[in-house]
């Protein structure tokens, strides 16, 4: 029967030369809970006739706006007797031709032709915090992915055969809270269950505050379009400022008495703005050597941290004397030492100061090595280490690139475990929808090629070290790295 009465459509449309049905399908949470329903609405663009159908199978409602439609045809006589007797458009929807769904939903909109559906409540499309079965899922494995927790939705079949229902549960831990959370959903698909099972624990962060409620395109616009506070800058700040600028020659730009609608411009000598010359122009990433007042890791300075009051370079002594004595007071350590004890079973150990030796001296340094010899975990911290013992170890900041976001994370928690630290100290990662900055001074950063490629828009400003790993592994981010660094070099 579903197949008749969509043929006989199709049919129907080329017999009298015009488009075929079209069908419209929406998903919503259905009035019974845990289940999704699909309403659908059929119509031909000649013909002022709209099926509707809903169902808890897209396919079935398809089946039934089909069917709706083509009983609306033969009430205005479009559609004969004898063809509405062989479709069986009298006869009710029978178990045969659609699924069984409980009595709030099993009604067909056959008597109401041409109108829509009654709108459901807030309380029937969403849970807490504004996610609805639809978005649930993915928002959920997001958060999993970013606390890094490995857990799936479990799902276990329940009920005989013939009635078979589905539970899904999950339990995961909440960083924010310290707390462990258990959910234990019911829906009569995998799918729906894992679903309700994601939606009632996204609920749960929501009211324990882990996960922001969902905002929509129009919401964000309006939180963006919020009017800016007044802003009053302390006297002495401003008369610094101006004795700043008087001092470096620039005009200073003071604002009008007359309250006028057009903006006060800033800038006293508009450049004249030319084309380019193509020839001999090249552009060169920006870089600058680590200072304090820099945070190479965020891009912007740490206001938090400014060096205001210190002589030139105090602060940096007094931060490497602090890695120092970190680093001396772990190396004797029982961990320390046993730790140092396997580092120096590796085969780059024996090659420690030939490798420091050439990268003291030459801009660019090519590694080749066995896999497992140690060169992705030790050659930073050889770097790292001699500039902490050396005293320089606030000038020391280290970025590592791998090709895949998983061995970021892997070996950035190795090298952490190595150090005696937990990764965010002196070892961090950053890679796409997750990351851990180290500290500011003195630190390693391993992150993926495509991470690297969206910084060097900004800079290197802060960098003091650049390492490429597994650059056998050519792509496309690989290849645009050599060419921009290549340039910069």
């Amino acid at each position: 029967m579903l197949r008749d009465v969509r043929e006989f459509l199709k049919a129907f449309s080329k017999n009298r030369n015009v488009p075929e049905a079209e069908y419209t399908v929406d998903a919503e949470t259905a009035d019974y809970p845990n289940t999704l329903c699909f309403y659908c609405e059929c119509r031909i663009p000649d013909f002022g006739n709209i099926g509707v159908g809903e169902s808890h199978s897209e396919r079935h409602a398809e089946f039934r706006a089909a069917k709706h439609l083509c009983r609306q045809l033969r009430d205005v006589q479009i559609v004969g007797e004898a063809e509405s007797a062989q479709l069986g458009l009298d006869e009710p929807d029978s178990p045969s031709d659609v699924e069984t769904l409980p009595p709030t939903s099993q009604q067909t909109h056959s008597s109401i032709p041409n109108k829509k559906r009654p709108a459901r409540s807030q309380a029937e499309v969403y849970g807490a915090g504004g996610w609805t079965l639809l978005n649930a899922k993915s928002r959920f494995n997001q958060y999993m992915q970013q606390t890094r927790q490995s857990k799936d939705i479990n799902i276990y079949p329940m009920g005989p055969d013939h009635k078979m229902s589905f539970i899904a549960e999950v339990s995961l831990y909440v960083p924010s809270c310290g707390q462990y959370i258990t959910i234990k959903e019911h829906g009569n698909t995998k799918k729906v269950a894992g679903n309700t099972c994601a939606l009632s624990a996204l609920s749960e962060l929501v009211k324990m505050g882990a996960v922001v409620p969902y905002q929509s395109k129009e919401d964000k616009k309006l939180s963006l379009s919020r009017d800016i506070p007044d802003l009053t800058l302390p006297h002495n700040l401003v008369q610094r400022a101006e004795h700043l600028l008087t001092e470096r020659g620039i005009e200073l730009v003071t604002g009008c008495e007359e309250t006028t609608d057009e903006p006060v411009s800033v800038i006293t000598e508009k450049p004249q703005v030319g084309i380019l010359p193509t020839s001999g122009y090249s552009q060169v990433i920006e870089w600058a050597e680590p200072n304090v007042n820099w945070n190479p890791w965020t891009g912007r300075p740490p206001l938090t941290q400014l060096h205001m009051g210190h002589p030139d370079g105090e602060r940096e002594r007094i931060e490497s004397d602090i890695l120092l004595e970190q680093l001396r007071s772990y190396n004797d350590t029982q961990l320390g030492i046993s730790t140092m004890r396997n580092r120096q079973q590796l085969t780059i150990s024996n090659l420690k100061d030939e490798i420091l030796d050439l990268i003291a001296n030459n801009q660019v340094v090519l590694i080749r090595g066995d896999t497992g010899s140690g060169k992705t975990t030790q050659v930073p911290q050889f770097i790292l280490d001699s500039y902490i013992e050396n005293g320089r170890g606030a000038e020391c900041s280290i970025v590592v690139t791998q090709p895949r976001r998983i061995s970021a994370i892997a070996v950035s928690e190795r090298v952490a475990a190595e150090r005696g630290e937990r990764v965010g100290m002196s070892v961090g990662y950053s890679v796409r929808f997750d990351c851990v900055l180290p500290r500011q001074l003195g630190s390693i950063l391993y992150c993926t090629t495509g991470i690297l490629c969206r910084k060097l828009e900004l800079g290197l400003h802060g960098i003091s070290h650049l390492i490429l790993d597994e650059i056998h592994e050519r792509d496309i981010n690989t290849d645009f790295l050599f060419v921009a660094i290549r340039d910069t070099v």
